[in-house]
């Protein structure tokens, strides 16, 4: 069972990896290459960029979760165990 907990956190860790390569390409087209951005205030370029930021985080909370999960699933021990 231990075994089959690490190859799935294996596969998703490398899911979210290939996930963070498709779309961050369109995440920075979307934030930086608009020209919308050229004429817009300063308050929303920072709001832009914020966001912008997050969503680079965003995968590291992901695999920290997932690498959580596989802890506490490979280290649970039954009742029977006690």
């Amino acid at each position: 069972m231990a075994v089959a907990i690490i190859i799935l956190a294996v596969l998703s860790v490398f899911a979210v990896g290939i996930a963070m390569i498709v779309f961050m390409p369109v995440m920075h087209d979307l934030a930086f290459e608009q020209e919308i951005w050229i004429d817009a205030p300063q308050d929303a370029k920072i709001v832009r960029n914020t966001i912008y930021n997050a969503a680079l985080a965003l995968p590291i909370f992901m695999i920290g979760a997932i690498i959580l999960w596989a802890y506490l699933s490979v280290t649970r021990r039954d009742v029977s165990e006690f």
